[in-house]
């Protein structure tokens, strides 16, 4: 039975349409070979929006192809991110109001409200970013527009750099604020 499903909308940069399908469609037989995996579809929307589609019966077997954490920490943050349904499926806790073009677009907006303001935080600022997380060129940027920021890279991190690597993390933190 089918108890998680992902949803991903990818836009294309102006021109590189042709490379973006190459590599979603390229990837179908990889994505297969994946533990847990039932159905994994690529698909083409529009000019250069593509989709993925993925199915898969076991979260911790999903998860666990793109996470470096040990099984129970990976138990712990499943638990913490999924919610039983009355008939034995699993999904997402997290706002499903974020599946939404609309909301995201808003959201998106919004941070960039923000980035004028950024100058005015003179106090020293540490910018996390994890290796398999923000890139390298949008932390140098972020960076930039803070007048007293400093930038550290996690290894071995993704989006929940503190519990993908909380060690190395906390040496950072630790190392910040010595001086």
């Amino acid at each position: 039975m089918v108890s998680l499903g992902l949803l991903v909308r990818l836009e294309a940069k102006p021109g590189r349409e042709s490379d973006v399908e190459k590599f979603l469609f390229g990837g179908r037989d990889l994505a297969l070979q994946e533990s847990g995996t039932q159905t994994w579809y690529a698909f083409r929307m529009g000019s250069g929006e593509f989709g993925i589609f993925d199915t898969f019966d076991d979260a911790l077997a999903r998860a666990r192809a793109f996470s470096q954490k040990d099984d129970e920490r990976l138990r712990t943050s499943l638990r913490r991110s999924l919610r039983q349904l009355p008939d034995g499926r699993w999904t997402w806790k997290r706002d499903q109001r974020s599946l939404d073009d609309r909301h995201f677009d808003a959201v998106v907006h919004d941070a960039h409200q923000l980035v004028p303001g950024l100058s005015a935080v003179t106090c020293p600022t540490l910018v996390v970013r994890a290796e398999h997380g923000m890139s390298a060129p949008d932390t140098a940027r972020l960076c930039a527009a803070l007048p007293a920021a400093t930038s550290v890279t996690i290894a071995n991190a993704g989006h929940n750099v503190h519990s993908d690597n909380p060690a190395d993390l906390l040496d950072a933190i630790k190392r910040f604020l010595s001086t």
